[in-house]
C-alpha cells in the first residue's frame, strides 16, 4: 500500500512538472515570420512611459519576452548585441534589452530595460520628452539646478578631490 502511495504522489509531481514544461513551451513557440515591423509605434501611441516599468501590461520590466513579441512586433536583432531588440523602423526608436531567466528556464527571458529615443517617443508619466530642456526635466523631478547635489547633472567642468578644478578639456 506504501509503494502505490509513493507511486501515486510520484505520479502527481511528475504531471505538475509537465504541466510547467507545457505552459512554458507555449510561451516559446514562435511563429516562422519574425520580420520586424513598426506596429510599436501605434501600439505605444498616447500611452505614457512609467519610470521604472517600462509601459505597463504591453512591454514591462520584468515581463516574459514571449508576453511581449505578440503585442508589439519583433525588433530587428543583431549578433554582436544579444538579447536587444531595436524597434527602429517608425519615426522613433524603441530597444527592449532582456535578461536570460536561467534560474526557470534556459530559453526563456525577461525584459530587463525599456529605452525610447527620438522626436515623438512617448513622454513620461511626468510629462518629459525626448528633447524637452534641461530645465523641464529638473522641474518635473522636483530638482532646481542648485539643488541638484552632484556636479553631474549641472553643465559645466568637473573638480578633482581637494577642491581644484580639473583642467578643461581643449
Amino acid at each position: 500500500m506504501e509503494r502505490a502511495h509513493v507511486a501515486t504522489r510520484w505520479m502527481g509531481v511528475a504531471t505538475l512538472a509537465l504541466a510547467a514544461v507545457a505552459s512554458a513551451r507555449s510561451l516559446l513557440a514562435e511563429p516562422a515570420d519574425r520580420t520586424p515591423t513598426a506596429r510599436y509605434v501605434t501600439v505605444l501611441a498616447g500611452k505614457k512611459l512609467e519610470e521604472g516599468r517600462g509601459f505597463p501590461g504591453i512591454v514591462e520590466v520584468g515581463s516574459a519576452l514571449p508576453t511581449v513579441h505578440p503585442k508589439i512586433g519583433y525588433g530587428r536583432e543583431e549578433s554582436a548585441f544579444g538579447f536587444w531588440y531595436f524597434y527602429d523602423l517608425g519615426p522613433w526608436k524603441l530597444t527592449v534589452i532582456a535578461r536570460p531567466d536561467w534560474e526557470r528556464c534556459n530559453y526563456l527571458s525577461n525584459v530587463e530595460a525599456v529605452i525610447v529615443e527620438g522626436p515623438g517617443a512617448p513622454a513620461t508619466t511626468r510629462g518629459v520628452a525626448v528633447g524637452d530642456p534641461k530645465a523641464k526635466v529638473l522641474r518635473s523631478t522636483g530638482r532646481t539646478r542648485s539643488g541638484c547635489g552632484t556636479r553631474s547633472t549641472v553643465v559645466g567642468p568637473r573638480r578633482r578631490s581637494g577642491g581644484r578644478q580639473a583642467p578643461s578639456p581643449t
